[in-house]
């Protein structure tokens, strides 16, 4: 077991107890005593960095982590060292399209791009306590503005203006 220092929190950081099962699309990350969906696999055959993240989210709160098969590694890395709980003012509904958060959210970025900041990370559904991958946006009023349904908490990191242009001509959006 390694017991890390959270220098920037003063916190030390023992690892969570946490069961791993594989769905037919995911990744299921749970704490010990709850639940879990799917069939168990021993914790030995997780990558490193999706264990790291599933304990940086489930300290925050909720029961569970879904993180897709395919989900870069390094993505993964660079959410758990930069992510954060994010702090937001109020919350502003702008429906979109329901599975597409990513699309939506950089779609309204370019339409304001002085206005609005892109935040990837992880969103804790209330209804079922699960962490799913999720991109959301902030204004400069630091109110969140969400495109598919309101989350109980946030992670993630502020993305950077040569990212979301990328993205964008990546998806011809």
């Amino acid at each position: 077991m390694t017991i890390e220092l959270d220098t920037t929190n003063n916190k030390v950081n023992v690892p969570l107890d946490l069961k791993w099962a594989k769905t037919q699309g995911a990744w299921m990350a749970a704490r010990s005593g709850d639940p879990i969906r799917g069939v168990t696999t021993p914790n030995h055959g997780v990558p490193e960095e999706l264990r790291r993240l599933a304990e940086a989210v489930l300290r925050i709160g909720g029961s569970m982590v879904c993180i897709p098969f395919g989900e870069d590694l390094q993505f993964c890395n660079l959410i758990t060292e930069f992510g954060k709980e994010i702090v937001f003012g109020k919350v502003i509904l702008k429906k979109e399209d329901i599975s597409d958060c990513h699309r939506n959210s950089f779609r309204l970025w370019k339409k304001s791009p002085e206005k609005l900041k892109v935040v990837m990370g992880f969103g804790l559904t209330d209804s079922d306590q699960i962490w799913r991958i999720h991109t959301w946006l902030l204004d400069n009023k630091s109110n969140l503005i969400e495109t598919t349904i309101i989350r109980a908490k946030y992670f993630g990191f502020v993305t950077n203006e040569k990212f979301n242009q990328a993205f964008c001509e990546a998806y011809g959006l």
